[in-house]
């Protein structure tokens, strides 16, 4: 009567009611468990694209940044090498030029740059839309930049003018001078003395000139060169900043997937032809039975040598490839005594 009744109850014996109940839980549990792990993946697809969407806009604004940090500079370069090309004839109309001159950053000089960003996990249109985004968020603080900068460089050349003029009236004088002392050079030894002594003053203020031009030069690459430090650091802040958000809220998602029953994972094989049966002999062999005394092969069963494959492959990740075996996840709900 006992036997009979512990069949009956025998989890394990098909039909019975706790392997029908047992059934039921492991089919809940695997709904429960491809729930967790749809949500997980899509927690871990949209922090993965949050991730992106930031390291994009860091980028985005780097390039932007360089972009317009080397337009600047370019546009300072232009101004001192007309500034260094004014001659007597042209200073009066270069003065009236840069004294009118009153700078403004069209919106055109940075849409026009091609930024070449490339995502996994956005469309050219995404990166388009915030790149328009960006472009528009950050024009009002570069054109503020853009007027401060050239306007007070449009000044210091401004400040320049006076002795720019006299630099070339000397230098006017100087080979007026010269010509007449070339003249004379040839019938006056004195003459040619102080020839000598104009030709050096000649050469010495065309020195200084190009090493006023250097150091204008040297100015103007310094300033770009630490505004693009400046900026990155900044964006690299922000950056960091906004990426530490994204992984707390997908902690903040993830951990609510984990209530729900407790269930164990791991694979079922299932042999679809006999020659199924001597691969996984082989990678058991390989793995596990060549280490075993002879006695301990010899008893070792086919299903065993199945369980074993099973375990091995939910371990380590590892499945025998074939037309011959097929795995499949399999869920079973842990029962735990109640504390």
């Amino acid at each position: 009567m006992y036997t009979e009744v512990e069949n009956e109850l025998d989890p394990k014996k098909a039909g019975t009611i706790p392997s029908q109940i047992q059934s039921h839980r492991n089919t809940y549990a695997q709904q429960v468990a491809a729930e967790k792990e749809r949500k997980r993946r899509e927690a871990e697809q949209k922090a993965a694209k949050d991730k992106e969407a930031i390291d994009l806009r860091a980028e985005c604004e780097k390039r932007l940044f360089n972009k317009y940090n080397d337009y600047l500079r370019d546009i300072k370069i232009k101004l001192q090498t007309a500034f260094n090309n004014i001659t007597l004839e042209t200073i009066d109309e270069v003065s009236t030029t840069l004294k009118g001159y009153h700078p403004a950053l069209k919106v055109e000089a940075l849409s026009n740059f091609n930024l070449g960003l490339y995502a996994a996990h956005h469309t050219a249109d995404d990166i388009k839309t915030f790149t328009n985004e960006i472009i528009k968020l950050k024009h009002a603080e570069y054109a503020n930049n853009y007027v401060t900068e050239l306007s007070l460089y449009r000044d210091e050349l401004i400040d320049l003018l006076p002795s720019k003029k006299s630099e070339l009236e000397e230098k006017k004088r100087l080979a007026e001078e010269k010509k007449i002392l070339e003249e004379k050079a040839k019938k006056d030894a004195e003459a040619k003395k102080r020839l000598e002594e104009n030709e050096a003053r000649q050469k010495k203020m065309e020195e200084e000139k190009k090493q006023r031009e250097a150091e204008n030069q040297k100015k103007i690459d310094t300033q770009a060169a630490e505004s693009k430090a400046t900026e990155e650091t900044k964006i690299d802040v922000k950056k960091q900043g906004d990426a530490t958000m994204v992984m707390f809220e997908k902690e903040v998602s993830t951990a609510e997937l984990e209530n729900g029953p407790e269930a164990r994972q791991g694979f079922e094989i299932t042999v679809l032809h006999p020659v199924g049966f001597t691969e996984i002999f082989a990678m058991w062999f390989e793995k596990e039975g060549k280490n075993l005394p002879i006695d301990k092969i010899g008893n070792t069963k086919l299903d065993q040598m199945k369980a074993w494959a099973e375990k091995y492959a939910f371990k380590t990740g590892t499945k025998i490839e074939s037309k011959f075996i097929k795995y499949e996840e399999s869920f079973k709900a842990v029962n735990r005594k109640a504390k």
